[in-house]
């Protein structure tokens, strides 16, 4: 029996929900013999489907051997109702037809093989069964939302502890001074855009760096071994430079960006750092660095285990949460990681069900893509390339700069004002989004099909196992690779001591 909210599946592969209960109309003889049925007739006749209606997308349908079809079957329109009737009938959703069968009032579904009605108030209830949280998939899931609770508590708990021991504070943002241009150190490396005079002294220091063995004129020499005479030289630059970088902020726990920002880059120290300025525990673990960065940027480039190591745990999503950071802090950053995480997660589901029709209310619809493995591989890599957009939205929101304002009550107060709203803002939208994503996996659990549940587990494994493993190794192997394909690069600093 067909009955009011049943979901049905058309001619052409969609599927559709009933609005009414489905009525059989037949003709029959004096003698109780039927009339065949799908006879076509050359007046239409009206059929009164329903006593009231409020979907204004309603539509007309007749059920044949392949599914429902809409060919030969329209709402009648009251015009014509009032013309064949004489202005006396019953109000309600009446169809004109030229067959007799088993009529209904349909609503045809947006999307074919989705799985946005796990949504509906239909399905959700399935939610407060207790079966579907002991499957495999189910269980992947809700251990991925645990651990990002554990994370995002842990980065709150990073954050305070930097706020108590004064290694950075949100109010450091705010400077009397605009901040300054960033420069870089002769003694280091050699600053592009120098005037001629000025590169003459740079030779002529560097030439009197070749007699000297001090930290500085040690890594001066390496730096300078270095110089983008080619393309070679220039790309060895940037991999001993970034190389150097992950070292020193593993050493001191601090944030890569932040210390290529406002520490030492490829360009050598950061002169007049107001990171330093603001933070005197900052400025004391990097006071000692021109002793530690020469022997990190030797131990880098002569060591390639050591390469690989640090590699692969600087690039690691862990690592890349609880460090300090000057602009944005580790509990957003965690936050951030979570929208990526689960995101990925969420909508690898949606893409499930559009290519493979997973879910057991849509299981007797075959949609006509089959699923394979690599299909689900590339839904795994296309879910998570799509939430990249969401999470630079995200940092973007969270990002903070350095402002004017330290001294002026006024300005403080102001900007103060400004960041508490977007600091809401950014809180308010992430907690929204985390529960939608975390609705529709649970829903979409809820309702998958026991025999599907592999895909399920590949699909969300193939993410977890990319996101927490394959990033971090692939950016090791490249460097690795980089390595040994173009050894003139000169990623063996030692080797040019002597030079």
């Amino acid at each position: 029996v067909l009955q009011e909210g049943d979901i049905v599946r058309l001619v052409s592969g969609r599927r559709a929900r009933l609005l009414a209960d489905a009525i059989d109309v037949s003709v029959v003889f004096s003698g109780g013999q039927h009339w065949p049925i799908n006879v076509s007739m050359e007046q239409p006749i009206y059929i009164r489907v329903a006593a009231t209606l409020t979907e204004n997308s309603s539509m007309c349908a007749f059920l044949t051997e392949s599914g429902w079809s809409m060919e030969g079957v329209r709402p009648a329109l009251p015009e014509e109702l009032a013309a064949a009737m004489g202005g006396e009938y019953l109000p309600g959703f009446w169809c004109a037809t030229t067959h007799l069968t088993i009529f209904a009032a349909i609503l045809e579904l947006a999307v074919a093989c989705t799985n946005i009605e796990v949504l509906s108030s239909q399905l959700l209830p399935r939610l407060l069964e207790s079966s579907w949280p002991t499957r495999a998939p189910a269980v992947l899931v809700l251990s991925t939302v645990a651990c990002c609770v554990v994370i995002l508590l842990a980065a709150n708990v990073a954050d305070r502890r930097a706020r108590l021991r004064d290694v950075w504070r949100q109010q450091n943002l705010l400077t009397a001074i605009p901040p300054s241009r960033v420069s870089c150190c002769p003694s280091l490396c050699r600053c592009q855009g120098k005037s001629g005079q000025a590169g003459k002294a740079q030779k002529s220091e560097n030439q009197e760096a070749a007699d000297s063995t001090g930290p500085q004129q040690r890594i001066g020499r390496m730096l300078g071994s270095l110089q983008p005479r080619s393309w070679a030289r220039r790309m060895g630059i940037r991999v001993m430079v970034r190389g150097t970088l992950q070292s020193l902020a593993l050493l001191l726990w601090v944030d890569e960006q932040s210390l290529q920002t406002h520490v030492w880059n490829g360009q050598g120290w950061v002169q007049g750092s107001l990171v330093l300025a603001k933070s005197k525990l900052l400025a004391t673990w990097t006071a000692n660095l021109d002793e530690e960065l020469p022997r990190l940027y030797a131990a880098w480039g002569c060591r390639r285990w050591r390469r690989a190591v640090v590699s692969f745990s600087a690039c690691h999503p862990f690592l890349g949460i609880f460090p300090v950071s000057v602009h944005l802090t580790s509990a957003k950053r965690a936050m951030i990681f979570s929208h990526f995480l689960l995101g990925s997660l969420a909508m690898s589901s949606l893409f499930i069900s559009v290519t493979t029709g997973v879910l057991d209310v849509t299981s007797d619809f075959d949609c006509p893509v089959e699923d394979d493995t690599l299909r689900l591989l590339i839904i795994a890599a296309v879910s998570m390339a799509l939430n990249s957009l969401p999470r630079l939205f995200f940092r973007y929101l969270g990002f903070r700069y350095f402002a004017e304002g330290a001294g002026d009550a006024g300005k403080v107060r102001k900007k103060w004002r400004e960041w508490l709203v977007v600091d809401t803002l950014f809180w308010l939208l992430s907690f929204v989004w985390q529960a939608g994503y975390i609705l529709f996996l649970c829903a979409f659990l809820a309702s998958l099909a026991p025999a599907d549940e592999s895909k399920c587990l590949l699909c969300f494994g193939t993410i977890l196992v990319a996101k927490f493993l394959a990033s971090p190794l692939s950016r090791m192997l490249g460097r690795a690779w980089k390595g040994i394909r173009h050894p003139s690069w000169g990623l063996n600093p030692t080797g040019n001591l002597n030079r």
